[in-house]
This record gives C-alpha cells, structure tokens and sequence, in this order.
C-alpha cells in the first residue's frame, strides 16, 4: 500500500511489531541508538510526506525496538523530515539530528525537545554523519569518527560544530546535488 511502517522482524524472519507511522505518499527513515540507557535500542524514525497539503507532513516518533512501544513524538506542519542521526554526546547526552524541506537544522534530545536552526530558506537539508554508515552504525561525538556534524542542501555541503553554533566548512556546488 501506500503508507509507511516501521515493522521489526526477528531472526527467523517473523513478523515481532508493526507501525504505521504515515498516511499515503509518506516515507520513514529510521536510525538505532539506546536513548534511554537501558541497554536496548530504540528505533527513532523521521517520515517524509509528498504531499503539499499534509496537515503533520514531518513527524519524528521514538519506538522500544523490542516491544514497539511509542515513547515519544514530534510534528511539524509544512515542512518533511530527512533520515534523523542519533548519537550520544559528553556524559552519555542524546541528540537526535535530523533535517527538513524547509531548509531548518534541528537537534532534538531524548525526550525530543529541540534548538533549531535555519540553515539555507527554502532548500532541504540532510544531515550526512550517517549516510555512509548505514543503519545503526554511528560515530558517537564522545568516540573518534566525525569531528562534526555534516548537512547538505541542493547547492552546499556545510560542517557545524556538534553544538550548531559555528560554521566549520562550506562548499557551494555549481549544480544541484540530487542525494537528498
């Protein structure tokens, strides 16, 4: 069907929970991290709607990855969300990073509060760390691996420090860049 899901599979291939976590011509994109530091990951998910009139086009929602409990949620109105990046920071801190079609940076912490930051008006941005990585494979901020956090929009890759204050690197591409 039309509609995207979060479902969970267990080793042998059957079916442990299934969510639906958007209406039609919506995608979600998914990372893995042990928020609450429990010992067992959560799945957090970012949908994308491509839909103009989405009432709750970008949402974020936090899943037990065991149990398919939502613990937590987030909607915007507006604007899609790109494939978020968990990680955690100094003393085990959360930040979910992820991007929107607005052009808006956003860091959100385990209970999904959030500093925003626009970054280009009007161009979606995703952020990159983990692009390469795959799911659930990340380069925590207190381990060596990415020295910042990476964004691209369709004319510029640019490299902020972890705590979205300070412009590291910026690249203005001749021409639109088509991985977002």
């Amino acid at each position: 069907d039309a509609y995207s899901y979060i479902t969970v599979l267990d080793s042998k291939g059957n079916k442990l929970w299934q969510k639906k976590t958007g209406g039609w011509y919506t995608d979600i994109r998914i990372d893995l991290e042990d928020i609450d530091g429990n010992g067992t990951f959560e799945i957090i998910g970012a949908t994308a709607s491509h839909r103009v009139n989405d009432k709750t086009r970008g949402k974020i929602f936090i899943f037990d990855a065991l149990t398919g409990e939502q613990k937590k949620s987030f909607f915007i109105s507006g604007a899609s969300f790109s494939r978020p990046y968990a990680c955690k920071g100094k003393n085990d801190t959360v930040h979910i990073f992820v991007g929107d079609s607005s052009g808006r940076l956003w860091r959100f912490d385990k209970n999904l509060k959030y500093k925003l930051k626009t970054v280009k008006q009007g161009s979606p941005i995703a952020v990159l760390n983990n692009a390469t990585g795959g799911i659930g494979v990340n380069w925590p901020l207190k381990k060596s691996g990415w020295p910042s956090l990476v964004v691209i929009t369709l004319s510029e890759l640019i490299a902020y420090d972890w705590e979205m204050e300070t412009k590291i690197f910026q690249y203005t591409f001749e021409s639109p860049v088509s991985i977002i």
